[in-house]
């Protein structure tokens, strides 16, 4: 069965929404998904995965994607990505190379949703190959989608929500670049020394450097600053404070990349 009534049950919705929008890039994709759903139940028994690696729709998976970046049409796209869905729900179920060939298939969609201005879109296809990526144990694709996702997410979200997502882009990567958070480990021992030679005048750069960086590998004590001012003291344990939070994150990121199974 031929998928131009997915196609034409859908494709028209989107190209007039995207000309003249009246619902949100979501509201668009909810409706994806419904017709989707309904194609599926009314032609989903006529599909039957055969032997072959190859997945069933790959011909109409690969014509949305190409005319859709010869042509710049978003509705070509959406093409894609209504037949990839329909891939995935095609019984028996894949083998893992067709697993992996799918991931590959969702990723370079959801790239080019988040390119074209789609972020849910984005999301929801990137979400699927990192999922498929995950089934085959192809952790570190997994890791790499996740990160696409995170991306299109952040354009999406507003407010605080917005806010949360760029501060955990900007330390590590959404959780997946870890080794970013060196360069604020780093970063935060130099910070603290011009603040260190500021508030104790007798202090050298040398010294304040040594205290940063010992107060950043081990808090110091009262047997190791007790002599400094006050707000020294203060200082020190705002440091150790930070640095408490940077390596413990800094840890349990680098324990989930290095030992995961």
């Amino acid at each position: 069965m031929s998928l131009e009534k997915l196609f034409s049950a859908h494709i028209p919705t989107v190209l007039r929404e995207a000309v003249e929008p009246g619902m949100d890039d979501g509201s668009i994709l909810s409706l994806a998904h419904r017709s989707i759903d309904e194609f599926w139940l009314k032609y989903g028994k006529m599909y039957a995965r055969s032997g072959s690696h190859r997945l069933e729709l790959q011909q109409q998976i690969d014509a949305g994607r190409d005319t859709a970046a010869i042509a710049e049409c978003v509705g070509n796209l959406h093409m894609a990505f209504l037949a990839a869905e329909v891939e995935l729900r095609i019984q028996p179920g894949m083998t893992m190379d067709q697993q992996e060939k799918l991931a590959r298939v969702f990723r370079g969609i959801g790239k080019d949703f988040a390119t074209k201005g789609w972020p849910a879109h984005a999301r929801a296809c990137l979400t699927r190959a990192a999922h498929l990526f995950a089934q085959v144990r192809m952790f570190r694709e997994e890791d790499a989608t996740w990160y696409q996702e995170g991306r299109a997410a952040l354009v999406e979200a507003r407010g605080m929500r917005r806010f949360g997502l760029w501060a955990s882009y900007v330390f590590a990567g959404f959780g997946y670049r870890p080794y970013r958070l060196l360069y604020w480990c780093l970063g935060s021992i130099f910070a603290f020394v011009p603040l260190y030679a500021w508030l104790e005048p007798g202090w050298s750069w040398r010294t304040s450097m040594v205290v940063s960086g010992m107060n950043y590998l081990a808090m110091l004590g009262l047997g190791d600053i007790g002599a400094s001012a006050f707000r020294t003291q203060l200082l020190a344990i705002v440091q150790g404070s930070v640095s408490l939070v940077l390596n413990a994150t800094l840890f349990a990121l680098l324990v989930r990349r290095w030992f995961r199974s």
